[in-house]
């Protein structure tokens, strides 16, 4: 009998989403795969937390251009009748390859611009977006289908859903990061289409984003908690950064997020007054935005004294966006089956992160001196952007 509950079951499913990351560069069927084989025996080393579950389509894995790593993946499970809801199916979304610039790039940091939610019928007065980054991931998802060999092979995951939901209670999607952005999207892409691929709408459908940026503006929120609210378990931790974007007051909490163990610094500052400045006309909020957070606490043991802010920062950050949630969330982290999913949702290193804080300072105030010697000059300088 599965040890977990829905909530840590679905959690821990959609982690393994991340699969494709672990993996040597490749082509997209040495990715998928590598991802395959990964999940298959992550799924079956985990029988004792989570019960008996299947790989019933993909691993896909999406591969932009002359990259050589998984951009996206996703992959659906269904469940065995020794779990919490037997036969339900969860769909795992990846969350950022840490290799990959593409979802660091568009995917990621792709919101100074929001494009028209194009599904459903939102009320009255509604004009829900979302970011490009979110909407470009969603386009990818929706149109992967899995190489030969795979389960599902040649079908999406709408067509995979259209031939199997009907003998399903429950549709799960679930994913973290990145993936959590992703998952409120395709959770609303999915309820708003159901009639397409689940007639009669029989099949109940959930979604349990954690540790997720923002997905779309105010409206999109309103419209999603409208459709989906009640389905959804949203899963953030109150010290991590990520759920901090992109939404206008939770980035001015983001510089002192870890004080007064760990100071907020000037280029701290600094970035949140950038990132404000170019969101803050798309009017971000977070799906189900009165969720309460888990209650996170400082790690005082990664805090290295010989070390600067940006560094203890930089590790404090992915120390609570990925370890920390398998300890607030319950989940064994001793045992062996434990320590892939750990991995597979780790961030860069914290001295590589401490280093793109420092070199987005440095670009941050020489372009903001250029913009100043321009104004003293008395020249008119175009609408400021770094």
């Amino acid at each position: 009998m599965a040890a977990y509950t829905q909530t840590q079951t679905a959690f821990y499913v959609g982690i393994l989403a991340n699969a494709a990351s672990a993996a040597p560069p490749g082509d997209v069927s040495e990715l998928e795969a590598f991802a395959y084989k990964y999940i298959v025996g992550q799924l079956l080393e985990s029988d004792p937390f989570i019960g008996e579950w299947e790989v019933v389509w993909g691993p896909a894995v999406y591969q932009a251009p002359l990259s050589k790593v998984a951009d996206n993946t996703i992959f659906a499970a269904q469940a065995g009748p020794d779990t919490p809801i037997p036969g339900q199916i969860v769909i795992g979304i990846a969350g950022t390859n840490p290799n990959s610039a593409f979802d660091w790039l568009l995917e990621d940091f792709g919101v100074a611009h929001s494009v028209p939610w194009g599904y459903g019928q939102p009320g009255p007065g509604l004009k829900p977006r979302v970011s490009l980054g979110t909407h470009v991931g969603l386009c990818k998802l929706q149109s992967l289908m899995p190489g030969p060999g795979l389960p599902g092979f040649g079908t999406t995951i709408a067509g995979f859903l259209a031939a199997t939901a009907p003998g399903s209670s429950r549709v799960t999607v679930s994913g973290h990061s990145l993936g959590g952005a992703l998952t409120v999207a395709a959770s609303l892409w999915l309820s708003d289409t159901q009639s397409t691929w689940n007639p009669g709408k029989k099949t109940a459908l959930a979604s349990v984003p954690s540790a997720g940026p923002t997905s779309g503006n105010k409206d999109f929120a309103a419209y999603f908690d409208s459709q989906l609210g009640s389905a959804t378990t949203r899963i953030h931790n109150s010290l991590d950064l990520v759920p901090h974007a992109w939404q206008s007051d939770q980035l001015k909490q983001a510089p002192g997020l870890y004080e007064p163990e760990i100071p907020a610094t000037l280029v701290l500052w600094a970035l949140a007054e950038y990132a404000i400045s170019v969101t803050q006309s798309q009017n971000y909020t977070h799906a189900l935005e009165s969720a309460p957070p888990l209650d996170g606490a400082i790690n005082a043991k990664i805090i290295d004294p010989e070390k600067d802010a940006c560094y203890n920062y930089a590790a404090q950050a992915i120390y609570q966006h990925v370890g920390a949630y398998f300890e607030l969330l319950g989940l064994d982290t001793t045992s062996k089956s434990i320590l892939l999913p750990l991995a597979l949702a780790a961030s860069p290193g914290a001295d590589a992160a401490a280093l793109l804080l420092k070199q987005a300072q440095r670009r941050f105030f020489t372009a903001r001196k250029i913009k100043r010697a321009l104004s003293a000059a008395g020249k008119a300088s175009a609408p400021f952007k770094s």
